[in-house]
């Protein structure tokens, strides 16, 4: 997620519009991607985008590939109470990406906040406000395992669902990434950063947007409407789909950015009726 400060002066520019305004000669081999932060995963490279998503770069080069071909045309928006989420729909299986099994297991990397004063103890407890939040507004389940803050060579999706660890990058511009339910096993990893410790946005709202990629929940600004600023707006993820209204510009999915979005990163009224129809309370 990218600090509010970057959002506000209009900063974000070198993510979001450099992905926009990539030149189709960059997409010839071998691939180079220019103007994107990365971060190292082993002996892996992934590219932030969006503020808060990790990407490979064979993933990069398809996703710039096809904004060159993204809508033009944006649908007038409708200000109505009703359920409103953006998930992606997986047509062979005629349903929305969405995590299946519950509950959802997680644990926090003790060591890898020991270079901040208080850090695994300040994001364990916004983890779990926010854990808290998100089960009340819809049939998710998470579990923590506390036991296995401190163990080392865990496998993900194997032994735990996904950890949250501490991640030091040489830009200073991102709060946190996640990840997607049908991304690869090892980039099952909910990273904060730096400027989560001074960041502007609610510590416990963080998680509950980070939270909303890990059950499939997209960016509100990467829907289609006229109401969003042209500098806000993201790329669509191929085979996303709408609920209910066309913008939403209070969603907990939603950035501070270009007056709308929120700093509290609270859930909307719309968010709470898509979520719940999403995943339905039994």
């Amino acid at each position: 997620m990218d600090t509010v400060k970057m959002q506000i002066q209009n900063e974000n520019l070198k993510i979001t519009p450099k992905l926009l305004g990539m030149r189709s000669e960059m997409l010839t081999t071998p691939f180079k991607p220019v103007g994107f932060d990365t971060v190292h995963i082993g002996n892996n490279v992934y590219y932030i985008i969006e503020g808060d998503l990790l990407i490979s770069a064979s993933e990069l080069q398809k996703r710039l590939a096809k904004t060159r071909h993204a809508q033009k045309n944006f649908a007038q928006p409708q200000h109505l109470l009703t359920e409103k989420a953006i998930i992606k729909f997986d047509l062979p299986t005629n349903d929305t990406v969405k995590w299946r099994k519950f509950p959802i297991t997680y644990c926090i990397d003790r060591a890898s906040f020991s270079s901040v004063a208080n850090g695994y103890n300040r994001v364990k407890t916004s983890v779990q406000q926010a854990v808290i939040d998100w089960e009340n507004v819809c049939g998710v389940k998470f579990v923590y395992h506390s036991e296995l803050d401190g163990r080392p060579g865990l496998i993900l999706g194997k032994d735990i669902d996904f950890i949250i660890s501490y991640k030091a990058i040489t830009s200073d511009n991102y709060v946190s990434t996640s990840f997607f339910p049908e991304d690869p096993q090892n980039l099952r990893m909910l990273l904060v950063y730096a400027a989560y410790w001074n960041t502007p946005y609610n510590p416990v709202g963080v998680f509950r947007h980070e939270l909303g990629h890990v059950l499939g929940f997209r960016h509100e600004e990467s829907i289609n409407s006229p109401d969003i600023p042209s500098y806000c707006r993201q790329t669509p993820t191929p085979g996303q789909t709408s609920i209910g209204i066309r913008y939403d510009n209070v969603s907990v999915m939603h950035y501070y950015c270009g007056g709308n979005g929120t700093l509290e990163l609270n859930f909307s009224d719309n968010d709470k009726l898509a979520f719940a129809m999403i995943y339905p309370k039994y």
